[in-house]
């Protein structure tokens, strides 16, 4: 799909290869190809061996039901975080979010929790703090504002680090969401 969308802008996809962050992911080239190249093609715009490789396997039988499978787990996990925020939110306040790392931002709008759900949002990061969630406009705020919110409910945004996190903050007796 992304080598159609490149084309409609005038972009051609190059080359790709899959990298370890944040549990796998794909690093794409992309060169505009609409402007003229002095001298004509300079063979830039030849697709890599890597990349034919990668969208072979991506029209292979095997990548769709992984990718049907994500989408299932994404519509589970948004009705488990939508009840969550809305059991909080009508039983005492919106709910909290610990952590604001990038992969937030994708994860809340892909769940859909919307800013009238969300109170706070705090992260130890004293380069974050001040800053905004996209899309949210909530700010960051230390995390010493977690227990002044006294929050109910958490939603641990780095769940990479969440049992640290938990141990941290058990004294806030509140209810923890951790994603997937």
């Amino acid at each position: 799909p992304l080598v159609r969308f490149f084309k409609k802008h005038g972009m051609t996809l190059v080359d790709a290869h899959s990298i370890d962050p944040q549990g796998g992911s794909i690093r794409m080239y992309v060169r505009n190809c609409d402007m003229e190249h002095v001298g004509g093609d300079d063979g830039h715009n030849e697709v890599s061996q890597r990349l034919q490789g990668l969208l072979a396997a991506e029209t292979a039988d095997g990548i769709w039901p992984g990718v049907r499978a994500l989408k299932a787990s994404v519509a589970d996990e948004r009705k488990w975080l939508l009840s969550f925020a809305r059991h909080h939110k009508l039983a005492v306040k919106p709910i909290a979010i610990y952590g604001a790392p990038a992969k937030l931002t994708t994860y809340l709008h892909s769940v859909g929790l919307f800013p009238e759900r969300v109170g706070l949002v705090v992260d130890d990061n004293p380069l974050k703090v001040g800053k905004y969630v996209p899309g949210t406009r909530r700010q960051i705020q230390p995390t010493s504002a977690l227990r002044e919110y006294q929050p109910s409910g958490v939603l641990c945004a780095s769940w990479n680090f969440a049992a640290d996190i938990q141990k941290r903050y058990a004294d806030l007796e509140c209810e923890w969401y951790v994603p997937f």
